[in-house]
């Protein structure tokens, strides 16, 4: 079976119809479904293709995190299922698209909006820290925006969870033009909080 039919299949097993990409990375796409039955209810489907080990074990990571976490700000998961070869995860469809369209407007973004985005932002990583989950790639095209035009974080692909809040990390993995000057140098960082510590970690040793 080749990757078309195995997509063709999960659609088909999960009764939608695949519709337009809404955008693509190195290893996969997110792409538009509707249910068959009513045309009008609309879903995202985040299709990853497994090209090594890592890449399975990411998308198995980004399932438990979406999985369990419960806040207004971060994405939520409806389903997912997976072959040999592809990852298959439904979510909330947002038509409003991300903040990276936002920025590819024509016209400014007035200051009440922007700030009300960054405080929505703030809130999700407020709650992930609180659980020792740091994110490592939020930027503009991992923030989605509701009818309401309220930030919600998505994208939990990369993301880990230390042991607690005290854990230094090295080594980090982000979109290029996204990193902090600490983690350029490869200084040892807490991705929650500055504060000096004994516990270093590199990220290859996280479950």
């Amino acid at each position: 079976m080749d990757a078309v039919e195995q997509h063709d299949a999960f659609f088909n097993s999960f009764n939608l119809v695949r519709g337009p990409c809404l955008g693509s990375g190195a290893l996969g796409e997110v792409v538009l479904a509707s249910a068959k039955h009513n045309s009008s209810l609309k879903v995202a489907v985040k299709i990853v293709t497994f090209e090594t080990v890592g890449c399975k074990g990411d998308f198995l990571s980004e399932v438990g995190f979406l999985r369990d976490l419960r806040h207004p700000r971060i994405l939520k998961m409806i389903a997912f299922a997976m072959d040999d070869h592809h990852g298959f995860m439904l979510s909330t469809y947002f038509k409003n698209g991300t903040l990276r369209d936002t920025m590819s407007s024509d016209h400014p973004v007035e200051e009440p909006r922007i700030l009300r985005h960054i405080l929505d932002v703030a809130s999700a990583l407020q709650y992930i820290h609180g659980l020792h989950i740091f994110h490592q790639d939020v930027k503009p095209r991992n923030v989605l925006l509701d009818d309401q035009d309220r930030a919600i974080l998505a994208d939990f692909g990369i993301a880990r969870q230390a042991s607690d809040s005290s854990t230094m990390v090295m080594k980090w993995r982000t979109t290029p033009g996204y990193s902090g000057p600490e983690t350029r140098k490869r200084r040892p960082m807490s991705p929650f909080k500055p504060q000096p510590s004994k516990k270093l970690l590199v990220l290859g040793d996280f479950p």
